[in-house]
């Protein structure tokens, strides 16, 4: 009988150990997650086309999904054909649509999920521009996602957001965000890094600056507290240059309708102030507005019912063109665009 006990204990310790190491080897791999690091900017300049003028820039934020299309997450896996086909029209759309600046979230760099294609390049040479800066916000040797079956694991992870422009960039510096207090540790270790992309982008001569976002889309608590964060990175007074745009997944201040989606029936933003932070201030200016029903909407893209994605700018711009591009549901959201100009000086 003791003979038995042992040999179960023994077998048992054998489990446990190897679901420790292959917890630990899978989500070994991360990438380094200092508070703030600086990073290197990508130069294709070799090929690129001459850039736009500097009298106007065409500014354009869009979540892509890493190519996916508009289904959730877990409608995967999908073929390489697949995402390729998407990353084309995706391509294709900014392409058309004459922009200077595309600021993207949810970029796969070398991932399982989309058949280790380097999409930041992939698309930059689909434009023919010559200036990148991307940063890393989920990089796990696996991560087990969707989790039954183990076929449909997301698997090796190297994703984020990336800035591609026409003219040049200068800087590329990640802010890294907290994760969600309300999760385990253990799942912390596989969930992505919600960050803040700052970089500089030379046009005619001046820097401009320009945030890149992509806030915590599944605990408020978590969002408002990055939220905050941020408003302390921007300081009391942002340069009249500033632009800030991205995936905030949170609703404009105003809007009535706030949980009860049927795509997302858990969502409840009824307590969440985090767009508040941001539309009080008066050194920034969100270009695309709101409504109450909300419009424009940016998600979810085959069939939108509400406002995700933001475009702000300080005061030395002045919107042109402002909207949601009608470019089909090429990813779960909406991209947002703005064309903007210089203000002239003050008498």
């Amino acid at each position: 009988m003791h003979a038995v006990v042992r040999m179960m204990g023994w077998v048992l310790g054998m489990i446990v150990g190897g679901v420790v190491v292959g917890l630990a080897w899978a989500s070994a791999g991360r990438h380094d997650a200092a508070p703030v690091q600086r990073l290197p900017v990508l130069d294709w300049s070799g090929d690129a086309e001459a850039v736009g003028s500097p009298d106007e820039l065409g500014v354009l934020s869009w979540n892509i999904a890493y190519g996916r299309g508009p289904e959730g997450d877990e409608a995967g896996p999908w073929t390489r054909e697949h995402i390729l086909r998407n990353l084309d029209r995706i391509g294709d759309a900014i392409a058309a649509l004459n922009l200077d600046i595309v600021a993207l979230q949810e970029v796969d760099f070398d991932s399982h999920r989309s058949h280790g294609i380097d999409q930041a390049a992939y698309l930059a040479g689909r434009l023919g521009w010559g200036h990148g800066a991307c940063v890393v916000t989920w990089q796990q040797n696996h991560v087990p996602w969707p989790y039954w079956p183990a076929s449909r694991h997301f698997g090796r992870m190297k994703s984020g957001q990336c800035v591609l422009s026409r003219h040049p960039i200068h800087e590329n510096v990640r802010h890294m965000l907290p994760q969600p207090a309300s999760q385990p540790a253990w799942y912390n270790l596989f969930y992505l890094n919600r960050v803040i992309q700052t970089v500089e982008i030379e046009v005619g001569g001046e820097r401009v600056p320009l945030l890149n976002i992509h806030l915590e889309a599944f605990d408020p608590i978590n969002r408002m507290r990055q939220a905050a964060l941020m408003t302390d990175l921007l300081g009391e007074k942002v340069p009249e240059a500033q632009i800030l745009l991205g995936d905030f997944n949170a609703l404009p201040p105003k809007v009535t309708k706030r949980h009860g989606f049927v795509d997302e029936p858990e969502i409840d933003f009824r307590d969440d102030t985090t767009m508040d932070l941001f539309w009080n201030r008066t050194d920034l200016q969100e270009v695309l507005g709101e409504g109450d029903p909300p419009r424009p909407v940016t998600f979810p893209a085959h069939a939108p019912t509400r406002r995700l994605d933001y475009l702000f700018a300080g005061n030395g711009w002045v919107p042109g063109e402002v909207g949601v591009p009608d470019v089909g549901p090429l990813s779960d959201h909406l991209p947002v665009l703005a064309r903007l100009r210089r203000a002239p000086p003050a008498e």
